[in-house]
């Protein structure tokens, strides 16, 4: 577990998905806020707030055991083809 400081919304993303525990969010995304309060959170937590603060959106996150543990982004391609590109955190 890791010390980490986080704003207001970045806190309240951390409490739904620790009670969801097994399942899917969907919608992700953050707006920057100022610190709020440090939380204890598994290093994939961590890396899912980090990509959401440089302004990454995942369509759906996977949460398995209270913990985030794949991000799905949907787009399309250059050449028109749709895809759906995921991230293991």
């Amino acid at each position: 577990m890791i010390h980490f400081y986080c704003s207001e919304n970045e806190c309240q993303l951390i409490e739904d998905i620790l009670a969801i525990g097994y399942g899917e969010i969907y919608d992700v995304s953050l707006e920057a806020g100022a610190p709020y309060g440090l939380l204890k959170v598994d290093p994939h937590t961590v890396e899912l707030i980090r990509l959401l603060r440089t302004g990454v959106k995942f369509d759906r996150v996977i949460i398995h055991d209270s913990a985030p543990s794949i991000g799905e982004l949907a787009g399309v391609t250059q050449g028109g083809r749709r895809y759906l590109q995921k991230v293991k955190f």
